[in-house]
C-alpha cells in the first residue's frame, strides 16, 4: 500500500523497492498492478492497463511476466515486444482486456548500433519500404539490400520477403507505421565520412536516408549483392535505427517495471549522453508515467574491507539512482543532502552525547 500510495496518490511517481532475493518484491509489483486496475479512473477503464516489464535477459522476462500477470487466462503477455522495433506489429491482444503486458531487455531494445538486426526485422523494414510509390518498384534491390548473412540463395530470400509484403512474419503492421517510418527515413541525414557507403554511392556530401536507399537500390541486383554488401549493411543499421526511434513512440505504458536495474545502470543515469539513455530518458519522461524499481542490491554498499574500495564512487553511484527516483528535482535532492549530513554530524557526536537522536532526520 506505500508504494502505491506514494505512486498513484502522494506525486512521488518513481519508487524503488529493495529487498534481499525471494522476499517479495515481485509479489509487491503484482500487488501494485491489482490495484491500480481497481482504482483506475472511470475515464481510463475503457481500455487495458499498460505494463511494461524491463529486465536483464528475456528468460528472466517470461519467467517473471506471468507471475505480474493477475489473468493468466486472458494471456494479457504480448509476444511481440521483446524487441523496440517489434512494438511496429499491431498490439496481438489490441485495446482489450484487462491488462496488457510487454517486455523489454535494454541489449536488444535501447541499444542502437550498425547491426543488421534478426531476420524478422529486416521483413519488417522491407514491408515499410515496399509502401513507397518509388521503392515499391525496386523490390529485388532493397531484398538485396537488406539480405545481410542469410544463407539462402538471394531469390529465394526476394520470394520469402515479398510474399510477406502485407503481413511481415505472418503479422499486421500498425496502420500509421509506415507514414511515420517513411517521413523520418527522408528527415534523417547520414552525415559524409569516409566509408564504403559513400564510396560506392560515388557522393562525398551528406545525404538523407531515403535518398541513400534510393540511389543504392539502383547500383543492387541480386546477383552483385555481395560486391556492395558493406554498404548495405550500413544502410541497414540505418534503417533499424530510425524504425526503433518510431516505435519508441509506441511505448506508452502505464507503469514500468525495472527489475535489478543494477544490472543495466544506464538506464537511470541522467547525465548518460549513450543512446541507451537517450531512449530511456523519451520512455520514462512521459507526463504520466509511473516507474517502479525492483533490486536486491541498488547500489554497491561501501564496506571499507577493499585498499581499492572509493567511498566517493559508492556515494556517486547511490546519487544517481537518487536523482532518478526524484526526476531530477534539485530542490528535493537538496532536502535530502541537508538530512543526511545532520544525521551523520549526530552518529559521528554519539560518543560525546547521551545516545539521543534527532529522528526528524
Amino acid at each position: 500500500n506505500v508504494v502505491y500510495d506514494n505512486l498513484f496518490k502522494n506525486g512521488q511517481q518513481r519508487m524503488l523497492v529493495a529487498d534481499e532475493v525471494g522476499l517479495g518484491k515481485t509479489i509487491v509489483a503484482k500487488g501494485v498492478i491489482a490495484r491500480r486496475i481497481l482504482e483506475r479512473p472511470e475515464a481510463e477503464r475503457n481500455q487495458p492497463l499498460k505494463v511494461t516489464y524491463i529486465c536483464s535477459n528475456q528468460v528472466i522476462a517470461h519467467e517473471n511476466v506471468g507471475k505480474l500477470d493477475i489473468y493468466p487466462d486472458q494471456r494479457s503477455h504480448d509476444r511481440f515486444a521483446s524487441r523496440l522495433t517489434y512494438l511496429a506489429f499491431e498490439p496481438e491482444g489490441g485495446e482489450v482486456g484487462v491488462l496488457r503486458l510487454n517486455t523489454l531487455t535494454p541489449a536488444t531494445s535501447f541499444n542502437k548500433g550498425s547491426n543488421t538486426g534478426q531476420q524478422d526485422e529486416r521483413k519488417i523494414l522491407y514491408s515499410l519500404l515496399m509502401q513507397d510509390e518509388q521503392l515499391s518498384y525496386c523490390g529485388k534491390a532493397v531484398a538485396a539490400m537488406l539480405r545481410a548473412g542469410v544463407q539462402k540463395l538471394p531469390s529465394a530470400w526476394f520470394d520469402e520477403l515479398d510474399s510477406q509484403r502485407s503481413n511481415p512474419c505472418g503479422f499486421t503492421l500498425r496502420t500509421c507505421c509506415h507514414g511515420r517510418f517513411l517521413k523520418a527515413i527522408r528527415k534523417k541525414k547520414i552525415a559524409y565520412s569516409d566509408c564504403a557507403l559513400f564510396g560506392q554511392l560515388g557522393i562525398f556530401k551528406s545525404i538523407s536516408l531515403y535518398d541513400a536507399v534510393v540511389s543504392f537500390s539502383q547500383l543492387l541486383t541480386l546477383k552483385n549483392l555481395g560486391q556492395y554488401r558493406e554498404g548495405s549493411d550500413h544502410l541497414v543499421g540505418e534503417l533499424k535505427d530510425v524504425l526503433s526511434e518510431v516505435c519508441v513512440d509506441y511505448i506508452d505504458a502505464d507503469i514500468y517495471i525495472l527489475d535489478e536495474f543494477q544490472r543495466f545502470k544506464e538506464l537511470v543515469n541522467r547525465d548518460s549522453e549513450s543512446d541507451a539513455a537517450d531512449i530511456a530518458r523519451r520512455i520514462f519522461g512521459k507526463r504520466d508515467a509511473r516507474i517502479l524499481l525492483l533490486s536486491a542490491t541498488p547500489f554497491k554498499a561501501y564496506t571499507g574491507d577493499s585498499p581499492w574500495e572509493s567511498g566517493e564512487e559508492h556515494y556517486k553511484e547511490f546519487r544517481t539512482i537518487l536523482s532518478f527516483l526524484f526526476d531530477g528535482n534539485d530542490e528535493a535532492l537538496s532536502i535530502y543532502e541537508s538530512h543526511r549530513q545532520a544525521l551523520f554530524k549526530q552518529l559521528l557526536d554519539l560518543s560525546s552525547k547521551s545516545g539521543d537522536i534527532d529522528t526528524s532526520h
